[in-house]
């Protein structure tokens, strides 16, 4: 297909769509998982809240680096090749965190999985965009973007029916076995995206920093990943040592508090269409920004009625973030765009966030980090209104 966005149209799209979906949604399961195995691989390296944010940030330093050098593969590699092996990759660093005997080789195994993430993040936006006609960009980003929540849901579910059958060890070799499975029926189901990206080049980076929607993408895909993915991390152990709930309820309150996103998803198509894009980026980072703030800020129901909230607001952001920064950069150089912004975003709002919050959970309170958080997009949120998010 060509990338001026003359694809296909959606429905006729939708077989490749859900197995780049399928892949991408292994990636979030696996990393979600992270979350409510936290407590268990803490106990078991005996760590601090802070020491084992750090590690489990290391996927971040994998990915960032490798979304960032993606386009020097994806020029080498199609799109349709790129995706099965990130998915390989990814489920290698899962067996080298399954069989870690220290945290040194735990972080190592979680940087080779950021490092099949990172591979996989910039591939898929940009066979989406390729395969899928512009004018349906906004309905295909919105089914991509089921497959993280859909991850969110399934992960501490999950968590609580296999822990009770193998240690958190076995979890992550479970993970590396369907995430090969999935690589495998990729690379004989699909025929499209024989594309290849674009690495960086002089001409297409100046023109996209001379845009000042590019700059306010990052921050604004930063933030929106801090209050979701970032968040995401702590939340479980937030849940129990200070609401004071036990990791089964907290884990089975966390997983169920991710449905509400995906209902969000398939409405952000008729949000952005009301909306528009500044509005919608606008609505997204600050709303999710407020419940982020009162879940830090309440006890009891209200503070249980965010952890549902604040995803739901939060998934509104990405088809509208993804299909702003697609519409950047033209035809080829898509990816360029992609794998400029995200390392960026990831590194601050899915690794420094975390890490931040975690230290605060060991000196201040969980709550307070979210407090500084959850002010920090209340405020940044409505600058999305100054810019224009229109293509090139």
């Amino acid at each position: 297909m060509a990338h001026d966005g003359s694809g296909a149209p959606f429905r006729s799209s939708i077989p490749t769509l859900l197995n780049i979906l399928g892949i991408s949604f292994l990636l979030f399961l696996s990393r979600s998982a992270m979350s409510p195995l936290l407590l268990a691989v803490e106990e078991q390296f005996s760590l601090t809240h802070a020491r084992i944010s750090r590690a489990f940030a290391m996927y971040t330093v994998g990915y960032g680096i490798t979304v960032f050098l993606s386009g020097f593969v994806s020029r080498r590699i199609t799109h349709r090749r790129l995706m099965p092996l990130a998915a390989a990759v990814a489920a290698c660093g899962m067996v080298i965190v399954s069989m870690a005997p220290s945290v040194l080789v735990l972080e190592a195994g979680l940087f080779v999985f950021g490092v099949g993430f990172g591979l996989q993040a910039p591939t898929a936006i940009s066979m989406i965009t390729a395969v899928v006609r512009r004018s349906e960009w906004q309905r295909a980003l919105s089914l991509h973007e089921v497959s993280p929540h859909l991850g969110m849901i399934i992960a501490p579910l999950g968590v609580v029916a296999l822990r009770s059958v193998v240690e958190w060890r076995g979890v992550f070799v479970l993970l590396a076995l369907l995430l090969s499975v999935q690589a495998i029926l990729f690379a004989l189901r699909v025929r499209a995206g024989n594309e290849n990206g674009e690495a960086p080049s002089f001409e297409a980076l100046a023109a996209l920093v001379r845009k000042p929607a590019f700059w306010l993408l990052i921050l604004f895909f930063a933030l929106a990943l801090a209050s979701t993915d970032g968040v995401y991390l702590l939340i479980p152990t937030y849940l129990v040592i200070e609401a004071g709930l036990d990791q089964a309820t907290a884990n089975t309150i966390f997983g169920v508090s991710r449905i509400l996103p995906i209902a969000a998803l398939f409405a952000s198509a008729f949000v952005f269409d009301r909306l528009g894009p500044r509005r919608t980026i606008a609505f997204s980072v600050a709303g999710a920004g407020v419940s982020v703030l009162v879940m830090g800020l309440t006890t009891g129901v209200v503070r249980l009625a965010m952890v549902f909230l604040q995803p739901s607001l939060g998934a509104l952001y990405f088809p509208a973030g993804f299909a702003a920064l697609s519409g950047l950069s033209p035809g080829k150089s898509r990816n360029v765009g992609i794998s400029m912004v995200l390392p960026l975003a990831v590194i601050f709002g899915v690794g420094v966030v975390p890490t931040l919050v975690g230290q605060m959970g060991d000196t201040v309170s969980f709550g307070a980090g979210f407090v500084i958080l959850g002010t920090t997009m209340t405020l940044l949120g409505p600058t999305a209104l100054l810019v224009n998010f229109d293509g090139p």
